[in-house]
């Protein structure tokens, strides 16, 4: 059941991805997007605790009396979709999925073979080895390209790093919220002050970048868009808070990817969420497929 429920967060994030860029080009900045989502996001997960009668006062309380370190994981979680909304342009729209994919399933491989930051350790097979081989296998038959224009964008390597240290991230801030959940004994009061965070942290992003404008609140606020892209996340980040602690980053991770990979193949294929309508290949399905045979292997 938890297998089904990390692929389903990741369908959610392959809609919610052109949700995300429909949304900010109704508030003509992509960044201001990025914050309006998380703003939305924030207000739900207070009217989820509050429909729950959770005590929300005392969740803030064991949160940033005793979350220490385990705060940062909404940041990580803003600066993750911040970095790729900025590198996006530079990278192109290959580069920009094969390089943060990369990064989140090496951290996450990684903290699961070091047992870091609270995840569960596991040791390290011969059999994983071959699993990260298809996984990257996968990745690149997915993601690559025959060809591209000839003006299209080319990454210097401290851009790629970027990308690598964004998709890790992105896997980092999972195992954070999973131990804040722990800390606050509530997942989505754990996941309201990661969102809580992250909207501060996007509200100095978008104030430095001048990217916040008079009508971006009132507009973000009435925005069906907005609200389906921030319930979106919202649940994906609530999903990765339960399933950490319980699977492992790797797996986690993996089996998001997993539907990320499918739902983008469904999205293309049919059109869907205003998506230029593109044919599914025989090779992406092929990685496709790779890609689902070394998220098996990695975790045998």
């Amino acid at each position: 059941m938890f297998y089904l429920i990390g692929i389903l967060s990741g369908l959610m994030l392959a809609v919610q991805n052109p949700y995300n860029s429909n949304f900010g080009k109704q508030l003509a900045s992509p960044i201001a997007g990025g914050f309006m989502v998380y703003v939305l996001g924030t207000i739900e997960f207070l009217l989820l605790l509050l429909i729950t009668r959770a005590n929300v006062a005392g969740i803030l309380s064991l949160g940033f009396g005793h979350g220490n370190i385990w705060l940062l994981g909404g940041v990580m979680g803003a600066a993750f979709i911040t970095s790729i909304i900025i590198l996006f342009p530079i990278l192109g729209p290959i580069n920009a999925v094969i390089y943060p994919t990369l990064g989140q399933i090496f951290s996450g491989l990684i903290y699961d073979w070091t047992g870091a930051f609270g995840s569960h350790q596991v040791p390290v097979k011969v059999i994983a080895i071959i699993g990260l081989v298809l996984l990257l296998a996968g990745v690149f038959l997915t993601s690559y390209e025959k060809s591209l224009p000839t003006n299209a964008p080319k990454a210097n390597i401290w851009q790629i790093i970027w990308a690598l240290i964004a998709g890790a991230l992105s896997t980092t801030q999972g195992l954070f919220n999973g131990q804040l959940s722990a800390i606050v004994k509530n997942a989505s009061g754990a996941s309201f002050i990661a969102f809580l965070m992250g909207t501060v942290f996007l509200l100095i992003v978008v104030i430095i970048t001048k990217s916040l404008h008079k009508n971006t609140l009132p507009t973000g606020l009435t925005s069906f868009t907005g609200w389906v892209a921030s319930t979106l996340g919202a649940a994906y980040v609530l999903i990765m808070t339960i399933l950490m602690p319980t699977l492992g980053a790797g797996l986690t991770i993996g089996l998001s990817l997993v539907g990320v990979m499918v739902g983008s193949a469904l999205v293309e294929q049919f059109g869907l969420f205003g998506v230029i309508k593109k044919r599914v290949t025989i090779r992406k399905i092929i990685g496709i497929l790779l890609f689902i045979c070394g998220v098996v292997l990695t975790k045998m």
